[in-house]
C-alpha cells in the first residue's frame, strides 16, 4: 500500500536525494508498489538496488523482487540469481526468506 502521493518520477528523484521527509526505505517501498502493479521501470530500479553498498536497500529490493519471479524480465532474474549466489548476501537472503514464511 502506498504511503505517499508522489509520482514515479518524483520517487526516482527522491531516491537520488533522500531526505528526512522521504527516507530511502520509504522511497524504495513506494517504488516496490509501482513494481507490484507491473511498472517495468520500477523493476529495473529494484534490480539495480541489489548492487547497492547499503544492506537495507538491497534487502528491501530483494524482498520485492524475490516474490513474483514469473513476472520478472530475464535481466532481473539474472541479477537475482547473481545476488543469491554471492556469499556476501547469504544472510540477507536467509532473513528475507524467513519473513515470507
Amino acid at each position: 500500500m502506498r504511503q505517499t502521493a508522489l509520482a514515479f518520477r518524483e520517487l526516482e528523484i527522491a531516491l537520488e536525494n533522500p531526505s528526512w521527509e522521504y527516507p530511502e526505505c520509504l522511497i524504495i517501498n513506494e517504488i516496490g508498489c509501482f513494481f507490484y502493479n507491473g511498472h517495468k521501470p520500477a523493476e529495473k530500479i529494484l534490480g539495480d538496488l541489489l548492487k547497492s553498498d547499503k544492506k537495507d536497500k538491497k534487502y528491501i529490493a530483494y524482498c520485492f523482487l524475490s516474490k513474483p519471479k514469473n513476472k520478472l524480465s530475464r535481466e532481473t532474474l539474472k541479477k537475482i540469481t547473481e545476488f543469491e549466489a554471492d556469499p556476501a548476501n547469504q544472510e540477507l537472503v536467509k532473513d528475507a526468506k524467513k519473513c515470507r514464511e
